[in-house]
């Protein structure tokens, strides 16, 4: 049943307002009220609130439009949330593809009017350019409308009917992408040991290991063990915000491994160390100190 009640303004004058129970909230359980004010007389007042009574009877009241809020700003709200659930690595080159893909083609659009047709028109942009990372560049549009809808910003995510295009497999067999034992050992035979053994050694532990890059250039002599010939694998080096240089746990615990190595690597490695402590003692650096 509504209510209905007077009211003065502060500067004295009289209206009718009235407030009218739509139902419980979903999420809370508390009862909710829409309330109209303004009324000049109690019979306004009246009519409205019939009016109003049998529009939320029937599921015909309209909603509150969605806040005029910009992609840019929500996805600056999404973000602050999102670099919290990934590492360092990943929100850093998450910033990289809004900044240089995404953000042009939203970020100055409101959020609630962008549709499904520019969605896909941006995704059609991306494919004919890239063979790969339009589908990922989708998905952040698509998580940031997610996040919209859910904060009221947007009452529907438009990206969801959007048709992902894809290229066709090409005929034929893909080549082998690795070397044979003759292209390593002629790759090896240009590398001028005597004046570049640092680059000799890296690829030689790179070809002979399996380590993957961003492991190798983490490595320090504590994983190496010339007494069991092996070497332990336990962090990898990659790029954070801006760029810098961060050292981080690898991504998974099979990650973390012991590589046996043989007898001829591990000699190769006793000389590295053996060149790069006299480069430091040459420099005044004592690597037999922490």
């Amino acid at each position: 049943m509504a209510s209905i009640k007077k009211y003065a303004t502060k500067d004295g004058k009289e209206f009718w307002r009235v407030q009218v129970f739509a139902g419980n909230d979903p999420q809370t359980g508390h009862k909710k009220y829409k309330v109209r004010r303004g009324f000049k007389t109690k019979k306004e007042a009246t009519v409205a609130a019939a009016r109003l009574e049998l529009a939320i009877s029937n599921g015909d009241l309209e909603e509150e439009k969605p806040k005029p809020v910009f992609f840019r700003d929500v996805y600056e709200e999404w973000y602050g949330n999102y670099i919290n659930t990934v590492r360092e690595s990943t929100w850093a080159r998450t910033a990289g593809m809004f900044n240089n893909h995404i953000l042009p083609a939203f970020g100055g659009k409101r959020i609630a009017m962008i549709t499904t047709k520019d969605v896909q028109k941006a995704v059609k942009r991306w494919f004919e350019f890239t063979s790969a990372n339009y589908k990922r560049w989708y998905n952040y549009v698509s998580s940031v409308m997610d996040y919209a809808v859910r904060q009221g910003y947007m009452n529907k995510n438009p990206a969801k009917a959007v048709v992902l295009p894809h290229h066709d497999d090409l005929v034929g067999d893909k080549p082998e992408n690795f070397w044979t034992k003759e292209q390593m050992n002629r790759f090896f035979a240009c590398v001028d040991q005597a004046n570049h053994f640092d680059i000799f050694i890296m690829f030689r532990v790179l070809a002979f290991t399996g380590v993957r890059r961003g492991e190798l250039l983490a490595l320090t002599w504590n994983d190496v063990s010339f007494k069991e010939n092996s070497i332990k694998v336990n962090k990898t080096l990659t790029q954070g915000d801006k760029g810098h240089q961060i050292v981080q746990a690898p991504k998974t615990r099979a990650g973390r491994r012991t590589i046996p190595v043989d007898g001829q690597k591990m000699a190769y490695l006793k000389r590295w160390r053996r060149i790069q402590q006299e480069t430091f003692l040459q420099l005044g650096i004592n690597t037999m100190q922490p």
